[in-house]
């Protein structure tokens, strides 16, 4: 652990910031682990540049659902190139999405291609869910355990993937929402979850809520005060640190 850093399992590359000031972006936020994701195939590259900068980022690359209009199975083709070149490089985000117009079957082509690259290389997959629970845990759970385990980001449920996920060596990462006092169905979840899979993240940076700094700190101590615990950034730092540690394995 780099100190008493946070670990940040979700966020992105902001546009037009270069990978220098990436990086003291996340040493101002106390950040020593950030899940970096490139949902598209014009930032896989910088993604990749970024993580040269720094030790703190994990970089992921994938094909965002909302982005599949400008993408084609030979994307595909070169996401697979970029991992056999990069070890270190992990998948995501890709996910499936309900609430857009972008055909479910079309997705689901996307996100099974994405599933299976997770497990011929052993990497790290992050998941992105909008109501569409029920066909990505069909997809899990037909492919079977992911080696490198995955990361359901931005998790606000269904209750039951806490065993039917974690049995797949499943991750779960709450953000912003835990931070609302009034919201009775994630601090429900939070509470329920298995806390050596529980992960914070920040989705950085956010459109709804701009902030200068990944509010990480601020995410984390919410999900330690649901949690009633003192050490909920060491918890987050450790379970993250194991799902890297363990790839490629």
């Amino acid at each position: 652990m780099l100190g008493n850093s946070y670990a940040d399992c979700h966020l992105h590359l902001p546009p037009a910031v270069s990978a220098p000031d990436f990086a003291s972006v996340l040493e101002k936020a106390e950040i020593g682990m950030a899940f970096v994701n490139a949902a598209e195939k014009n930032g896989w590259q910088n993604v990749l540049d970024a993580a040269a900068q720094t030790r703190a980022i994990v970089p992921f690359a994938g094909i965002h659902p909302w982005q599949l209009a400008e993408h084609g199975a030979d994307d595909l083709n070169d996401l697979e190139a970029l991992l056999k070149e990069n070890k270190n490089l992990h998948i995501g985000e890709t996910g499936l999405d309900r609430a857009i117009e972008t055909p479910l079957a079309l997705q689901e082509e996307f996100f099974v291609r994405h599933v299976e690259l997770a497990i011929k290389y052993k990497r790290i997959l992050c998941v992105h869910n909008v109501r569409a629970y029920d066909r990505i845990a069909k997809i899990l759970k037909r492919a079977g355990p992911l080696p490198a385990g995955f990361v359901l980001h931005g998790f606000s449920g269904p209750a039951e993937a806490f065993g039917e996920m974690s049995g797949l060596n499943g991750y779960f990462s709450f953000g912003a929402r835990v931070r609302e006092k009034k919201n009775a169905k994630i601090r429900e979840l939070v509470a329920g979850a298995p806390r050596e899979r529980i992960l914070a993240e920040t989705d950085y940076p956010c459109a709804k809520n701009p902030e200068p700094l990944p509010p990480i700190a601020a995410i984390t101590d919410a999900l330690g005060k649901i949690l009633d615990l003192n050490c909920a950034r060491t918890l987050v730092y450790e379970n993250a640190g194991r799902l890297v540690e363990n790839y490629g394995r």
